[in-house]
């Protein structure tokens, strides 16, 4: 459990608006603001498991960030002009989030909320894009297909099925819609009723879930 929020960046305006916008939070930890290595690790010292958000700049700031996750620290990375190669390497290292810097004061607040509760935080177009990877990369090497359906299917209904083959594919509650000819709030219910069945919060999650993962992940529809 997070017992403080350390705040870095070397800009001064966007330190304050940070720590504005997060004493906003209900029942906020501790929060600190950092500007530089010295003040940083000051900070570190003490706090045993904080939370921090960590502004990259340029690629100069690689080591520290690398530094910080190697010793288990939960990281919320920030970028002027974030990417998804960028989001994707961060997140592969064990990043808890990835988000613009310059994100709305809710978008901010929501970020920090889930990652303090125990979750990833990740953009739409980022979380598509992850499920496509995570798909593409534990496809079976043979063209056989399997004697029988997967345990995970015994629940579900065959629309709740076509609707995951869908959501493994990275697309959109649109785009499923358009596929199987229903309207979108119908995948709302078809998504509903299978993270209910799995046992899953979210999309990301459904996707770890069915291809052998045990990540909870929230995100920003």
């Amino acid at each position: 459990m997070n017992d403080g929020i350390i705040l870095y960046t070397k800009q001064p305006a966007l330190l304050s608006q940070w720590k504005n916008t997060l004493q906003t939070l209900s029942s906020p930890p501790p929060i600190v603001p950092t500007d530089d290595a010295h003040s940083l690790n000051s900070a570190l010292n003490r706090l045993t498991q904080p939370l921090i958000l960590f502004h990259r700049q340029s690629p100069e700031d690689d080591p520290i960030i690398d530094r910080l996750l190697q010793i288990h620290k939960d990281i919320l990375i920030l970028e002027n002009l974030p990417n998804d190669a960028s989001g994707l390497a961060w997140l592969e290292k064990g990043a808890k989030g990835y988000l613009n810097t310059h994100a709305h004061p809710d978008r901010l607040k929501q970020a920090v909320h889930s990652i303090l509760t125990g979750h990833v935080w990740v953009g739409q177009q980022l979380l598509q894009k992850m499920i496509q990877l995570l798909h593409q990369d534990t496809q079976p090497k043979s063209d056989n297909p399997p004697s029988s359906p997967p345990a995970w299917q015994q629940h579900l209904t065959d629309r709740e099925v076509e609707t995951i083959e869908h959501i493994l594919k990275g697309e959109s509650n649109q785009q499923i819609a358009k596929a199987l000819n229903i309207s979108e709030r119908t995948v709302k219910a078809h998504l509903h009723n299978i993270f209910e069945k799995l046992g899953v919060k979210d999309r990301l999650a459904l996707a770890l879930f069915i291809l052998g993962g045990n990540h909870e992940v929230t995100t920003h529809s």
